[in-house]
């Protein structure tokens, strides 16, 4: 499964709770969780070259 097709994603930093959700609504909030999302969408078609 997704982490985007998840009931409640939970965003630990400093090992407490820092955003609580739904995808949609952390992608709302703008915040560390919608920072990852972009960033691992920006880089999903990355390959490393052993050249």
């Amino acid at each position: 499964m997704r982490v985007a097709h998840a009931d409640r994603i939970a965003v630990l930093e400093g090992g407490r709770v820092a955003e609580l959700g739904t995808h949609q609504e952390l992608l709302g909030a703008e915040g560390r969780y919608a920072a990852f999302w972009h960033e691992r969408r920006r880089a999903a078609g990355w390959h490393l070259s052993g050249h």
